[in-house]
């Protein structure tokens, strides 16, 4: 299997993907934690 060079262009959208990934995980545990920790204050 042949390596894949390191540019811009693989890495960004390695990063990407990553960072859209963890910020949807971030969102649902906003919506989920949320209301809870807004709800008993």
């Amino acid at each position: 299997m042949p390596e894949t060079p390191l540019t811009p262009g693989p890495l960004l959208a390695l990063a990407g993907g990553y960072w859209e990934s963890h910020a949807l995980h971030a969102g649902v545990v906003l919506d989920v934690f949320g209301p809870l920790a807004a709800g008993p204050l």
